[in-house]
């Protein structure tokens, strides 16, 4: 918060009755930046084409790209809510949030696959939707981009290869699948 006053050219107990603690001040940030807009006009982008008309290697490769294009967008507010988040309550409330959109997507996805008759039958829908959660959390994505060094392009690949593997009935699975 010093930090923010020095730059802002203010005293600190300005910021703190202007905004607040750190949590409403990311709160505001979140606000401007757009980090629950964001997932939305995507998801709503995405979704606009019949799922017939779309198989479901082409609904993982157009899902791991929104999910990609999200978490990159918002991966510097993701990890300053992380770590904002295991110490105030009002942010974990923010990352919940993150989390049930995300688990909108997911289940909309999910709702897609089944659609398409192409999801190994092995797989009942909650284990489908365990292996696309266990994949798309903003922990994975931020572990990977940032302490493993992977690009944003990499982890879209990476699940766009992934997926279908893990998903799809064999017959359904498309060389684009192979990494």
């Amino acid at each position: 918060m010093a930090g923010v006053a020095t730059r802002a050219g203010v005293a600190l107990d300005t910021i703190y009755e202007t905004i607040g603690t750190k949590v409403e001040l990311f709160q505001i940030v979140l606000d401007m930046y757009g980090l629950e807009n964001h997932s939305q006009e995507s998801a709503t982008e995405n979704t606009q084409r019949p799922s017939r008309a779309r198989g479901a290697v082409e609904l993982l490769t157009a899902f791991a790209q929104r999910m990609t294009q999200t978490h990159e967008h918002h991966r510097p507010a993701l990890t300053a809510l992380n770590n904002l988040s295991n110490q105030q309550a009002r942010a974990t409330s923010i990352w919940r949030r993150l989390l049930e959109q995300i688990d909108i997507d997911v289940n909309i996805i999910i709702e897609e696959l089944d659609g398409t008759g192409e999801l190994d039958p092995q797989l009942a829908l909650s284990t489908v939707k365990d292996i696309l959660w266990s994949m798309v959390t903003p922990e994975y994505y931020i572990t990977l981009t940032t302490i493993r060094g992977w690009s944003p392009d990499r982890f879209c690949k990476w699940s766009t290869s992934a997926w279908p593997r893990l998903l799809l009935k064999r017959n359904f699975r498309s060389d684009r699948s192979q990494l």
